[in-house]
């Protein structure tokens, strides 16, 4: 947090601060833990202990306030309290998605009209990450695919540096993939169908999975990030992961392939006969994103999570590879992927989070 000094919610805490004892208490637990950080990293002191407490209860009244719950200060004081975690975020990163996740239902209850300030835009896209990740997670769709959210990000010019989290490359990146869990939970629907009509809702399916991942292709190659020839063995568009000129450029980077890792997958399990290129690309970009994890290490503690997150769908993927080529293999032309096998994945990949 000290290191990576940009753009982001927390520049609207000073002139805030002193309104609200919600807002109030959460500055205060974290600014007690980091003074205790600096000068004795470990964990967290007694009194420290105490602030947080304070900071926990201070919260839970002003969300039982109807007064008071959706005052954008309290969704600032939930966030800021995931920092708290994020602190210790090496033996504690699921306390951190706990606070994350918390903070995600009540943007969806504020609803898409709430966020019309500047302060309040960057409160959510502080947080579409974590919303899309939890959705993933559960196998649900996320509520962010929806019309209403989707023009919320149309009107998310907030006039900062382009090299922020919240710059128009990450926000029509999260745009683009919050549509990924809701495809994810219909193939998982699909391939346990056994009706007459899953020819049409197979085909419906794939249509869309091809649809964004040409949407995320479009958007890598707006950002120059696609190489100029498709790769050689596959004949797929390659990702450029060489091209980050900072870490915020890597993290998109890191976003872009894991996210069609993913998509890859579900064109293999919805067609799996014939699907072995599909696969390929799907490991080519597993491969790409393990091989960021060295350099991540150097990064500033946001970047480093964020990244930490991406290597688990890139090491289920590369685990998970022999059964799946097995199953492209035997399944015959017109069968869907064997259920086990796909759902195999994701207990792979969400055992990471365990």
């Amino acid at each position: 947090m000290i290191r990576s000094r940009q753009w982001s919610y927390f520049s609207y805490v000073p002139l805030r601060y002193g309104n609200t004892t919600s807002l109030d208490d959460a500055v205060c637990c974290v600014a007690a833990r980091v003074r205790q950080w600096i000068t004795n990293p470990g964990r967290p002191t007694n009194r420290v202990l105490a602030h947080y407490a304070r900071a926990v209860r201070s919260l839970q009244r002003a969300l039982d306030d109807p007064s008071q719950r959706f005052h954008p200060d309290v969704l600032c004081a939930t966030q800021i309290l995931s920092i708290f975690q994020m602190l210790d975020f090496e033996s504690h990163s699921e306390i951190a998605v706990t606070h994350a996740a918390g903070a995600a239902t009540l943007i969806q209850l504020r609803g898409p009209g709430r966020y019309q300030s500047k302060f309040e835009k960057a409160l959510f896209l502080s947080q579409v990450g974590p919303i899309i990740a939890d959705a993933m997670l559960s196998v649900s769709p996320c509520f962010l695919e929806e019309p209403a959210w989707q023009h919320l990000f149309e009107n998310m010019a907030l006039g900062n540096s382009p090299l922020s989290y919240f710059c128009d490359e990450f926000v029509k990146a999260w745009a683009c993939i919050s549509f990924v869990p809701g495809l994810f939970c219909r193939v998982q629907s699909a391939i346990g169908d056994t009706s007459a009509d899953l020819q049409a809702t197979r085909g419906q399916l794939l249509r869309q999975i091809l649809e964004l991942r040409s949407r995320l292709l479009k958007l890598a190659d707006e950002q120059n990030m696609l190489a100029s020839h498709p790769n050689a063995s596959t004949g797929a568009p390659s990702l450029l992961m060489n091209t980050a000129k900072s870490e915020i450029q890597y993290d998109l980077l890191g976003l872009y392939a894991t996210n069609l890792i993913r998509l890859e997958r579900l064109v293999v399990a919805l067609h799996p006969s014939g699907s072995m290129a599909w696969e390929e690309n799907a490991q080519r970009h597993a491969v790409q994103v393990l091989g960021m994890n060295n350099p991540a290490k150097a990064l500033t503690p946001r970047t480093s999570l964020s990244l930490r997150f991406k290597m688990y769908i890139a090491r289920a993927t590369l685990a998970t590879k022999e059964e799946w080529r097995q199953e492209i293999l035997r399944r015959p032309l017109g069968e869907v992927m064997d259920k086990e096998v796909f759902n195999g994945w994701l207990a792979e990949y969400t055992k990471e989070y365990t």
